[in-house]
């Protein structure tokens, strides 16, 4: 049975906590990103056809 090496083992776990940060920040970019849209380029029916960010402007 083969040993294995500690600091391989902490190398593995830090390579995984590296990509899964990239993961959250990519997913938290997107997010961002889709909400941005939503507020400031999509039309809503509700506030006639207007966007929110266009909406909560006083003229």
């Amino acid at each position: 049975m083969p040993s294995s090496n500690p600091s391989s083992r902490v190398s593995k776990r830090a390579s995984r906590a590296s990509l899964e940060a990239k993961r959250v920040e990519a997913l938290d970019a997107l997010l961002a990103e889709r909400i941005r849209t939503y507020n400031e380029h999509r039309l809503h029916s509700s506030l006639r056809s207007k966007t929110p960010k266009k909406r909560s402007k006083k003229p």
